[in-house]
């Protein structure tokens, strides 16, 4: 979590306004973490990479690369997806942890609004 607001995540029964200022608050981070995820081209270099390497490498001789390098070269780029896919995963987490306390204010909400209108607010507690 960055920091921003540690201190409020516990106290889901404040004023609607500040419920409302939480809900759009974890709904941004949520948002963010998604986003960046979904846009990273590290991932999609990488394991491009790995399904070249092997072509690639083949085209200078034995003699400059050693017979070694084909296998260091992919477990190079394998490394670094291990990396890539870790930080991605990460950040899935932290949006599964985002969406636990939106469950958590959406219920704060809807349990001050009519039962009508309580099922607007639905995101996270699905």
């Amino acid at each position: 979590m960055d920091g921003a607001g540690q201190a409020g995540l516990g106290n889901a029964e404040g004023s609607f306004a500040d419920l409302w200022q939480w809900y759009t608050y974890l709904g941004d981070k949520c948002d963010s973490y998604s986003r960046s995820s979904f846009e990273d081209f590290g991932l999609l270099f990488s394991t491009g990479a790995m399904a070249a390497w092997v072509p690639v490498s083949a085209q200078f001789p034995e003699q400059a690369l050693g017979t070694w390098a084909p296998l260091a070269g992919f477990v190079a780029i394998l490394f670094f997806i291990v990396i890539v896919g870790t930080r991605t995963l990460a950040k899935q987490a932290l949006v599964q942890y985002y969406l636990a306390q939106i469950a958590r204010v959406e219920t704060s909400i809807a349990a001050r609004l009519s039962a009508d209108d309580g099922a607007a607010f639905s995101f996270g507690r699905q």
